[in-house]
């Protein structure tokens, strides 16, 4: 029973000074990251050949398109940001304080 409480007791403490001291750091290390990546944004997109077959009716061939295609991850890479600071760390550290989930 101590020890239940014990763990309960430190994710309320880290809880507490989550909300009260790190959450005020958050938008500038959010900021910090954002601006790093959107001035390397170009080191974050990646290129890919594909490759699409089109047949024409009139000629009844079929033709070989060659494209690349540009995926850019730097949407994925905020919303990550986001989604770690302000929704991962506050609930996933005291789950693992609870229930000694070891990674």
């Amino acid at each position: 029973m101590r020890r239940a409480v014990k763990k309960m007791l430190f994710a309320i403490i880290f809880i507490i000074f989550y909300f009260t001291i790190f959450i005020n750091f958050a938008p500038q290390i959010r900021s910090y990251i954002y601006s790093f990546v959107d001035s390397n944004a170009s080191m974050f997109q990646i290129q890919v050949p594909r490759t699409i077959f089109k047949y024409n009716s009139t000629t009844h061939n079929v033709t070989e398109v060659q494209e690349i295609i540009t995926i850019d991850l730097t949407t994925i890479l905020k919303f990550m940001i986001d989604f770690i600071l302000y929704v991962f760390i506050p609930f996933m550290v005291p789950f693992v304080f609870l229930f000694k989930i070891r990674w």
